[in-house]
């Protein structure tokens, strides 16, 4: 259904973070980036994205980019706990 949305519209981001919530939560990190950074590419200023691709990065052990994702969720939305929690992670692997 997904995939029916972003083709049928693919400028509309709710298909975007929706594929990229499915593919995320069934561990298919490489098309999760995808359609979250096609999100980006529709809205810049998406900081549940942002935390989205931090934890995407953070499971592909590229912990430097996770916090690049993670501290560009938090310049958006200094509350998200998605971010906060990612941030707290990978500063307590340090």
């Amino acid at each position: 259904e997904y995939r029916e949305i972003i083709e049928r519209e693919p400028a509309n981001p709710w298909g975007w973070l929706m594929l990229g919530e499915l593919y995320s939560g069934i561990g298919i990190i490489d098309k999760a980036k995808t359609a979250f950074a096609e999100l980006l590419r529709l809205v810049p200023k998406h900081a549940p994205a942002y935390a989205h691709q931090g934890e995407l990065y953070q499971l592909a052990a590229d912990h430097d980019e996770a916090e690049r994702q993670y501290m560009q969720a938090l310049s958006l939305d200094p509350e998200n706990t998605t971010a906060k929690k990612g941030v707290a992670a990978i500063h307590g692997r340090k």
